[in-house]
C-alpha cells in the first residue's frame, strides 16, 4: 500500500504540512485508484546542515536513476565528495582516461580507455555503442568505477543521465572532439554516464 514520505527542511507551519498531506493523499488515489484507508504520509524535517549527508547524498545522488523528478539545485560542494587539485588538471587537459568497471557476469576488473568532457566540475561519460556498450552494462549492474588519468586515479558512481538531456552531453562531446571524429566513432547516442566522486 502506498506509503510516501516527504524529507524537507524546517520552518513550514503545521497547515502547511497537513495542506501537503492532504493533497498528497488526493492525488495518490486519484492516479493510483487507491481508496483513502489504504493510503499513508509522514513528513520528516531535516537540519540544513545535515540535508547533504542525510538526504542529497544517500537519497537523491546515489539513486539518481529511479528518481521520476529530478532536482535542478545542488548542494554546494563543500559537502560533496571532491576531486583532487590534480586529478581536475588532468581531467582539464586531457583527452581520454582509463575507466574500470567490475564485469556483471565475470565479477572481474575491466578497464577500457574512453573519451569524456570534464565541465564544470562535472565528469561525462559516452558510450560508444550507446545502451549496447559493455562498460554501460556493467555499470548499470554495479555502478561504482574507478577512474584513472596519467597516474592521478578515484573512486566514481556511475549515475545514468536523464534521457531527455543525454543530447545536451552529446554536443558538449561534439564540442570538445568535433562533430566528425563523434560520427565516426559513436554509433548510438540514446545514454551517457554521469560519474559522480565517491
Amino acid at each position: 500500500m502506498p506509503h510516501v514520505i516527504v524529507k524537507l527542511v524546517p520552518g513550514k507551519s503545521e497547515e502547511q504540512k497537513t495542506q501537503l498531506a492532504e493533497q498528497i493523499l488526493k492525488d495518490v488515489m486519484d492516479v493510483l485508484n487507491y481508496g483513502e484507508e489504504s493510503v499513508s504520509v509522514a513528513i520528516e524535517e531535516i537540519d540544513p546542515q545535515d540535508w547533504a549527508a542525510k538526504v542529497y547524498v544517500p537519497e537523491i545522488v546515489n539513486n539518481w536513476e529511479k528518481l521520476y523528478k529530478q532536482p535542478e539545485h545542488h548542494v554546494k560542494e563543500a559537502h560533496m565528495p571532491a576531486l583532487t587539485d590534480s586529478l581536475k588538471d588532468r581531467l582539464a587537459r586531457y583527452r581520454e582516461i582509463t575507466i574500470s568497471v567490475t564485469g556483471r557476469k565475470s565479477g572481474r576488473t575491466i578497464s577500457n580507455p574512453v573519451w569524456f568532457v570534464f565541465d564544470e566540475g562535472n565528469l561525462y561519460l559516452l558510450p560508444v555503442q550507446g545502451s549496447y556498450t559493455q562498460w554501460y552494462k556493467n555499470v548499470l549492474k554495479k555502478p561504482s568505477m574507478r577512474i584513472g588519468a596519467r597516474g592521478e586515479e578515484a573512486e566514481f558512481k556511475a549515475v545514468p543521465i536523464d534521457p531527455a538531456k543525454v543530447s545536451s552531453i552529446v554536443e558538449k562531446f561534439r564540442e570538445k572532439y568535433g562533430a566528425d571524429d563523434v560520427k565516426k566513432y559513436y554509433s548510438k547516442f540514446d545514454v551517457a554516464i554521469l560519474a559522480k566522486p565517491r
